[in-house]
């Protein structure tokens, strides 16, 4: 099968090394157009650390062909560092392989797995932490999910879902962290506590909500 990995091939090298036994992959980081698919007779997509924005007719036309490996128990955590807002907002922690459908992170739920951590952990060593899980998720099941051999959970069901977290609004707060990624996820915790209480971090956090354009 003719496979299409999205993303870094520095972060997907264990992905390729384990496709390309028995599959023909392709590798890039550019963003993609339905030429470029048709041109590389490519048939599944697997995206994972790919910055643009899959969207229709790609979407479309690879129906059920593509896949996000995702550092997020979806369907919260939507949007980009879903492990640092995971602390924030106080929502389960996990990883989790979808579909991508039109919408951003909002396709069936394949599989995904939830984690727990220790307050003394950093958002970089948790972070690191669920991009292997959400890797092992997709190797673990590689084959059933390039022929559909899966259980799909649409994550239309699911009750406890989050709003999508974009980039404007998520570099301003970690803009606000004493120590960026190295900052103990029991600080940000502590942080999400204190600021939700507090009725300035509420004004600009709804302020930056529905402000904030999300990227289509």
């Amino acid at each position: 099968m003719n496979l299409l990995i999205l993303g870094p091939e520095k972060r997907n090298k264990n992905v390729i090394d384990s496709l390309e036994e028995d599959h023909q992959v392709y590798v890039t980081k550019d963003e993609i157009t339905l030429d470029y698919l048709s041109d590389n007779g490519i048939e599944f997509i697997i995206s994972n650390g790919y910055a643009p924005i899959i969207k229709p007719p790609i979407t479309t036309e690879f129906k059920n062909k593509i896949v996000n490996i995702h550092p997020a128990y979806l369907p919260q955590g939507r949007g980009i560092y879903p492990n640092f807002w995971s602390f924030l907002e106080g929502f389960p922690k996990g990883a989790t392989v979808h579909y991508i459908d039109d919408g951003i992170d909002t396709g069936a739920i394949l599989f995904r797995e939830e984690v727990s951590f220790k307050k003394t952990d950093t958002l970089r060593s948790t972070l690191e932490i669920l991009m292997k899980l959400a890797e092992k998720l997709f190797l673990d099941n590689a084959e059933d999910i390039l022929v559909g051999n899966v259980n799909k959970l649409e994550q239309e069901s699911l009750s406890n879902s989050s709003i999508y977290h974009n980039r404007l609004m998520s570099e301003y707060f970690i803009d606000l962290l004493p120590s960026s990624w190295d900052t103990s996820v029991g600080f940000v915790e502590e942080m999400g506590r204190d600021f939700f209480l507090s009725a300035d971090f509420t004004n600009s956090y709804f302020c930056l909500l529905y402000t904030s354009p999300i990227p289509r």
